[in-house]
């Protein structure tokens, strides 16, 4: 199967996941990757060494930008892996950012011959990567995203994956929910792989509770179990 998209992703957040999924989906895209600190930026570009999760080496298909206009017009696909903490200020900041670039892909290109068109991607996606629920709004962070950034499809990526398992090529499987059956189902096919299994559903928010309340639940087993 052979999908017509831009082969480009950009990644807001360069921390041990965003590393992560840059090096793993470098395999496959021209990756951008966004910090929000431009001497940071200098440094990973110059030394193109990371040290979370581990030390390693970025691949060569990977960008750096510490310029958030730079990295939403890279790509119609855009994954959000920054702390909960900071989507607020992110949100924030992307309404700023006015005539955005329109869509890299046709929205009527036909994805799968099994599933058909996928009339709704219309818009740019952005693709959360962040655990948790906010404790002033007891919002996940999908609905921040929702909520502020009409003009995107929102979506979340999560599941039971270890970075540094991830970044040594071993399998892992997520779920990736929208709010839209469809949308969720055109990710599923763009970025599922035979080593990342993507599983599409259109509970957007019990995904993320369930991401959230995970570690919880792990943790009290953990310490019952000592």
């Amino acid at each position: 199967m052979v999908i017509s998209v831009s082969k480009k992703i950009s990644i807001l957040g360069s921390g041990s996941w965003g590393n992560t999924l840059a090096c793993h989906f470098s395999k496959d895209f021209e990756v951008l990757l966004w910090d929000y600190k431009p001497e940071r930026v200098e440094i990973m570009s110059k030394t193109r060494i990371f040290d979370k999760p581990q030390e390693g080496i970025y691949p060569e298909n990977i960008n750096f930008t510490a310029d958030l206009r730079v990295a939403l017009e890279f790509s119609d696909f855009i994954f959000s892996v920054i702390p909960l903490k900071g989507i607020n200020e992110l949100a924030e900041n992307i309404l700023k950012i006015s005539n955005i670039t329109a869509l890299n892909f046709d929205p009527n290109l036909n994805f799968s011959k099994n599933t058909g068109y996928f009339p709704n991607f219309s818009k740019k996606v952005i693709i959360n990567c962040s655990k948790g629920i906010d404790l002033a709004s007891l919002k996940t962070p999908s609905e921040i995203l929702t909520e502020k950034l009409k003009n995107f499809h929102i979506s979340t990526l999560s599941g039971p994956n270890l970075a540094i398992e991830v970044l040594a090529g071993e399998p892992m499987i997520s779920s990736i929910a929208s709010s839209e059956l469809t949308v969720a189902e055109g990710l599923q096919e763009i970025f599922s792989c035979t080593r990342f299994r993507l599983y599409p559903s259109n509970d957007l928010v019990g995904v993320e509770f369930c991401s959230a309340i995970k570690n919880v639940i792990a943790s009290q087993q953990e310490l019952l179990t000592d």
